[in-house]
């Protein structure tokens, strides 16, 4: 079982004391539970192609390919910890279980687990990549100052991720997950 943490792909932690099931628990189902960690805000999910140097279907989901990376991590190596790489399940809520429906629509992540469980996503996919990269761009250059790449790239992480901060929504693109 792997779970993939929530918190709106700008906060949260793949080890939440509290949340995460249990040794015992694992014990009682016969099962391995694993969680991860993945890039967040503005260094995982922000679309914004003037900063681009992916190839173009991965620009912005930087997050999103941090998840598939762990999958094929979990898919390589779970039987070392008893477990079946062909059982995988991936369990999330909120931004979570979003993650997964952007998984199981995405090439990349196919055959990386084979059922899942979503609790409350929380996002629509209602926006083409142009639309989103056009209100990002408006966004994030209003609330930097920036005029241009050159500028954004001189930013300190730490202004980045204070800029980005409170953003009205998250930044997937539609266009890799179709």
């Amino acid at each position: 079982l792997v779970r993939i943490h929530g918190g709106f792909l700008q906060w949260g932690s793949g080890h939440e004391p509290g949340i995460c099931p249990s040794g015992r628990v694992a014990k009682r189902l016969n099962s391995v539970f694993v969680s991860f960690n993945y890039r967040l805000g503005a260094f995982g999910f922000m679309a914004l192609d003037m900063l681009s140097q992916m190839p173009q279907d991965a620009r912005g989901n930087y997050g999103l390919w941090d998840q598939i990376i762990a999958l094929e991590w979990i898919q390589h190596n779970i039987r070392a910890f008893g477990g079946d790489p062909d059982k995988v399940t991936v369990f999330g809520a909120d931004a979570g279980a979003a993650s997964i429906m952007a998984l199981r629509s995405t090439e990349a992540a196919r055959g990386l687990f084979r059922t899942s469980w979503l609790l409350g996503p929380a996002f629509t996919f209602n926006r083409t990549f142009e639309d989103l990269s056009q209100h990002n761009h408006a966004f994030f250059l209003a609330r930097t100052d920036c005029k241009n790449d050159t500028c954004l790239r001189q930013m300190t992480a730490k202004a980045v991720a204070e800029a980005f901060l409170g953003k009205d929504e998250p930044s997937f693109r539609i266009r890799d997950q179709n």
